[in-house]
């Protein structure tokens, strides 16, 4: 199959399926032994404690700037496992404790790995949507995006936690997907797809509104490839079903709630303020932490930085390597837009997060990493074609490397920084964090966290 622009897909092989239900199961076994070894971060308790109030009391104001999607999945997998509703307090000062913290040691536990457990589950399915769209792209490069998110210790460390970073980064997964198919086929039920998937996305965090203007440059797109007379007029009422899919979900989300955001009666009301509340956080910035100096307004590199550190070389060497082969063997016209649009949306949240004054680690970033992944994944083909089996095996190998590199830290995903950082236990953000005294569990400090590590004598160590 041509790697140069997406083709619907042939049905794959029982060898294909059994190496991507077998790159699923181990990623499973990594998120559930990374889940179980750690204690709480700092955000899981208040979402544990929204996801109560949610169920008990639907009550959506508190936490809201986050939305609520990923908060349901908590409540119900909570109320599985335990049985809280009847004494839950309807006020959230004293909802976290009844949760966690006025139990015994087991049921705090077992709470909390119940929640995890639905971030473990989506972040797994989000596996197979990932390797649904590289399929496109042939049964190689769908292996490799898939083994790319299976090892990524980034998608490990916020798949196993009960926030929002997973549960938008895996509903991204689906909208790749639907969008990958709306090229293939531009027609309004595939435009409304894309509408619940990205519908989906945004009720877990607002990031995924930056998907909106790569979707409707890719629906043009999708509709002049296919040679409509009328693009224009047809991506107007495609997008018009895009949007209604998407509205449509939120509102099912927030219980078809219509309520007031300043003078406006709007639907799903909670969601709106919700998002008016995080413009007015960024603008206010935080304070970061970088190279053992202390920022209010953040870097423009930040996130760049964070790229270079905390992901894997073998990841790196790999989108390296399909540079590489473009000067061996020149990517046609047509590779080269399908490598736009997978590329847009992070170029976007990068430019958009660089600029940002608040700036909270790589998590915020994990959106992007899909299309990064699927993007560094045609490597394969690249290789394959410049360098015949050779650069298959060069592919399989840097993929091999990675995946070791994050392995050997496991279950410390969060605190992975790769050879350029002096790994996870040196290099410059281990000595700069020494003047970090603080004694506490979690410091946020830092827009790469500050968790205190006694086995380094008593430093905070960025993770």
């Amino acid at each position: 199959m041509s790697a140069e622009a997406p083709a619907p897909p042939v049905r794959p092989s029982r060898r294909w399926i059994a190496l991507g239900a077998a790159l699923a199961l181990v990623q499973a076994v990594l998120l559930v032994r990374t889940a179980w070894d750690k204690s709480d971060t700092a955000d899981e308790p208040v979402y544990i404690g929204a996801s109560a109030l949610l169920w008990a009391h639907r009550d959506f104001t508190y936490n809201e700037p986050a939305p609520v999607l990923p908060k349901w999945g908590y409540a119900l997998a909570l109320r599985l496992t335990d049985s809280w509703v009847p004494g839950t307090p309807a006020d959230w000062s004293k909802v976290i404790t009844h949760m966690l913290w006025n139990r015994r040691i087991e049921r705090l536990r077992a709470n909390l790995m119940a929640a995890r457990s639905v971030t473990i589950l989506v972040t797994v399915a989000a596996g197979f949507f990932l390797w649904a769209a590289g399929r496109r792209f042939g049964p190689g490069t769908a292996a490799l995006a898939h083994a790319l998110w299976c090892f990524s210790p980034t998608v490990l460390a916020n798949g196993s936690l009960a926030t929002a970073d997973g549960w938008v980064t895996a509903m991204l997964c689906a909208v790749l997907w639907a969008a990958v198919r709306l090229v293939e086929r531009p027609t309004r039920a595939r435009f409304a797809v894309c509408g619940l998937a990205w519908g989906l996305a945004l009720g877990c965090k607002v990031t995924a509104l930056g998907a909106a203007p790569v979707l409707a440059v890719v629906g043009y797109v999708a509709l002049r490839r296919a040679g409509r007379a009328a693009p224009i007029k047809e991506l107007v009422v495609g997008l018009a079903a895009l949007g209604g899919a998407a509205a449509l979900v939120l509102w099912v989300l927030y219980g078809f709630r219509f309520g007031w955001v300043g003078p406006v009666p709007v639907p799903f009301p909670n969601w709106i303020s919700g998002l008016l509340h995080q413009s007015q956080l960024a603008a206010a910035g935080h304070r970061a932490y970088l190279f053992g100096r202390v920022n209010q307004d953040g870097w423009w590199w930040f996130y760049l930085a964070a790229l270079a550190l905390k992901t894997t070389l073998g990841a790196q060497a790999l989108a390296l390597s399909r540079l590489l082969a473009w000067l061996r063997a020149r990517p046609s016209r047509a590779a080269l837009m399908v490598d736009a649009g997978l590329l847009a949306f992070p170029a976007l949240l990068l430019a958009v997060l660089s600029l940002s004054r608040t700036q909270t680690g790589i998590r915020y970033l994990l959106p992007a990493f899909p299309f990064a992944i699927l993007w560094t994944a045609r490597a394969l083909p690249d290789l394959r074609r410049a360098f015949g089996r050779a650069g298959a095996v060069i592919a399989i190998v840097l993929a091999a490397a990675g995946a070791a590199e994050s392995l050997a830290v496991h279950p410390h995903h969060l605190m992975f920084f790769n050879a350029w950082a002096g790994g996870p236990t040196g290099g410059a953000y281990q000595q700069g964090s020494h003047v970090l005294t603080y004694n506490i569990k979690v410091a946020h400090l830092s827009k790469l966290t500050a968790v205190y590590d006694p086995s380094l004598s008593g430093p905070l160590t960025p993770v």
